[in-house]
């Protein structure tokens, strides 16, 4: 019996698999080649968590129910629309600008700074939670932004502010060379 299924096999190894033509072709994403072209320096008090579909880098800070949250992810719509989306989501009131705001380098770009406190009303999985905070950066154009976002306990997110900002002034990019090796514009 063993002799026959083996047999079968190595028969079936060696016939040729009928070809088939493929017409359709896309352009391949950071899912095919399992990366990503960011570089992504995290702060040692953070833990990396597994990535997502929507979130390209995924961290934790904080401990238990403790603790909180940072990802970073790719989005489109532009600068104002996602503000606000984050800030409904603490039934802040719409901003008509974002001029006002604070802004970090983040990839070379203006980031603007959104930060509510109050009680997040929950998306994107997530429950509800009461003395909560959002401070994030946006950077980009309407039809690609980058977005850094953390959501946590208010006085956890408030305590983490500067570790955030320099988070995002420390984002780079990789390099790609003639020869199609990579590396970082740090020189990583």
């Amino acid at each position: 019996m063993i002799l026959l299924v083996l047999t079968t096999f190595i028969v079936s190894c060696g016939e040729d698999p009928e070809a088939i033509e493929v017409t359709d072709t896309r352009v391949l994403t950071m899912w095919d080649t399992g990366g990503d072209s960011l570089v992504v320096p995290m702060p040692m008090e953070w833990r990396k968590v597994p990535s997502t579909q929507q979130r390209v880098f995924n961290y934790r800070f904080g401990e238990g129910k403790r603790s909180g949250e940072v990802y970073i992810s790719r989005a489109r719509g532009g600068v104002l629309p996602n503000a606000n989306r984050w800030l409904k989501q603490f039934d802040q009131s719409e901003l008509a600008s974002v001029d006002e705001l604070p802004t970090v380098k983040l990839l070379d770009m203006d980031g603007v700074v959104v930060f509510a406190s109050g009680r997040f009303a929950g998306a994107m999985g997530k429950s509800a939670q009461d003395d909560a905070a959002v401070l994030g950066v946006i950077a980009g154009n309407a039809d690609s932004l980058i977005t850094v976002k953390m959501i946590g306990p208010a006085d956890l997110v408030t305590a983490e502010r500067g570790r955030l900002l320099k988070f995002c002034e420390n984002i780079r990019l990789r390099k790609t060379h003639d020869d199609g090796s990579v590396s970082s514009e740090s020189g990583e």
